[in-house]
């Protein structure tokens, strides 16, 4: 895996990716948890991490802002 750098220019792609997993990070933190929304939203961000090297670089990111933890297992 290579380090992800939130300032370095990005594709359109990724800024769609990024902006995807915010809105997911953003609605999990409002959800309440353990709701079926929760767990809809956690198994999104699950797949994310495990399906993309750049989803799961970015994901790593908000983890070690503890803004959010994702499962590791399916």
């Amino acid at each position: 895996m290579t380090d992800y750098d939130p300032d370095a220019p990005k594709s359109a792609e990724e800024i769609e990716l990024e902006d995807t997993i915010a809105d997911l990070v953003y609605r999990l933190n409002h959800a309440r948890e353990g709701s079926a929304e929760y767990k809809f939203i956690e198994r999104q961000l699950t797949g994310v991490f495990h399906g993309s090297e750049l989803g799961g670089l970015i994901i790593e990111e908000y983890e070690m802002r503890a803004e959010l933890a994702v499962p590791r297992r399916r």
